[in-house]
């Protein structure tokens, strides 16, 4: 994780581009859009301190999942989704994404997965679905899909716009009822 790097035939490198620092890192999958910018995952660390600002009810620094869309000409990021923008908690009251899990399936349960290492969701697939202009993405611990809306700047994606537009394969990551089709699933595949 961390680079991107596009080599010719010849195997010269030709373009690179780095998100790994002690906030960031690049990981698991990328995708280039139809536009030729090139959508990313990447792990957004929170210190244990911010993870307690959100409703973490663990210990240690978590690691959530944001979303990149790249320029590879200008190297600048031309878009983003953060699913810190998009929690929900029902574990402190006190914060304001506090509320009743099961109302809000368009937000993501902070607390389902309270995985010892801190990578709470493990995202490890991305599609883009240009017909909608949305993003599906593999969520590994919570054995589901997100469908992440495409079609609003980053500036609107923070805001409930931006929440999902829908989810499926695992429905006790928001209380819901229905049956569980996913365990642990990587990369989505639309048919």
């Amino acid at each position: 994780g961390g680079f991107l790097k596009k080599y010719d035939p010849q195997g010269s490198l030709v373009w690179q581009y780095e998100v790994n620092s002690e906030t960031e890192l690049m990981h698991h999958d990328f995708e280039v859009l139809p536009n030729g910018n090139i959508l990313v995952l990447v792990w957004e660390k929170f210190s244990e301190d911010k993870a307690k600002h959100l409703g973490f009810n663990g210990n240690g620094p978590i690691y959530l999942e944001k979303l990149i869309e790249l320029n590879p000409v200008s190297q600048n990021i031309v878009w983003e989704w953060r699913s810190a923008d998009h929690l929900i908690q029902d574990f402190d009251s006190s914060i304001s994404n506090f509320g009743v899990v099961a109302e809000h399936p368009e937000k993501i349960n902070l607390n389902y997965s309270l995985n010892q290492n801190g990578d709470l969701m493990h995202a490890n697939g991305l599609h883009y679905d240009s017909q909608r202009n949305v993003i599906y993405v593999s969520v590994n611990f919570y054995s589901e899909i997100w469908v992440v809306p495409h079609q609003y700047d980053s500036v609107n994606t923070k805001t409930e716009l931006g929440d999902l537009s829908f989810r499926f394969g695992n429905p006790s990551t928001y209380n819901g009822q229905g049956r569980r089709l996913f365990f642990n699933n990587h990369h989505p595949s639309l048919v």
